[in-house]
């Protein structure tokens, strides 16, 4: 008669070894993370794309409006007209889903950070009192050092160049979800175009530093 032999018996151990397990472990957690990093990056393009849509969707709106004979203008006081320009520059528009995206929106023409300054030292900063001075009926702003520049109203179609309306962008927001990331900008001919930040105008330190003033000097801006 054959008689198994027992494993215990020749030193032999039954299921996993420790270093087995660990092996089995680890590569299960590299499979993780890459399904992890994939499933944020479809998160984050499905988000992107639904900002883009919002954006422009909630443009065409704003220039019907204006079409209808919204806009500012040079009758509004200066304080009405910066109030204007205050609620356009922080608030929300809605991305369905329950999602809302927190959007910049600019009422005049500016090309660059250092226009950008300009616009909002005279019309947002709400330190500056200053009286509003026009060009016919374009508002000129001036930056801190006094230069100045005038502006004028965003147009309905433009150049591609102009940035009219984009995803807000602030310093500590900039340090921690958008940085080597970007935002989401809408220019003046219609077109949304995702711009990394740091990078060029409008997401720029510039624009941050500003913003995070913003935030400080209004709380509770919707």
């Amino acid at each position: 008669m054959r008689r198994h032999s027992d494993p215990k018996s020749h030193g032999g151990t039954l299921g996993f070894s420790l270093v087995e397990l660990l092996v089995v472990i680890a590569i299960i957690s590299i499979l993780a993370a890459f399904y992890a990093a994939t499933l944020s990056k479809a998160m984050r393009k499905a988000k992107e794309v639904r900002a883009k849509e919002g954006i422009r969707q909630d443009n065409i709106g704003r220039m019907a409006d204006n079409a209808n004979g919204g806009g500012s203008n040079a009758s509004q006081s200066d304080e009405d007209l910066r109030q204007n320009c205050r609620a356009s520059f922080r608030r929300y528009i809605d991305l369905g889903q329950s999602e809302r995206s927190c959007v910049t929106e600019l009422l005049y023409v500016v090309q660059d950070a250092t226009e950008f300054k300009a616009y909002y030292h005279t019309l947002i900063d709400p330190a500056n009192t200053e009286a509003i001075e026009y060009n016919g009926q374009n508002p000129v702003v001036k930056d801190e050092s006094g230069n100045k520049y005038t502006l004028s109203p965003v147009p309905f179609s433009g150049s591609s160049t102009i940035p009219v309306m984009w995803e807000f962008v602030a310093v500590e927001m900039a340090k921690t979800t958008l940085n080597g990331l970007g935002l989401n900008v809408l220019y003046a001919d219609g077109h949304t175009d995702y711009v990394t930040y740091p990078g060029k105008f409008p997401a720029c330190r510039e624009v941050a530093e500003c913003s995070q003033q913003f935030i400080e000097d209004y709380p509770g801006q919707q």
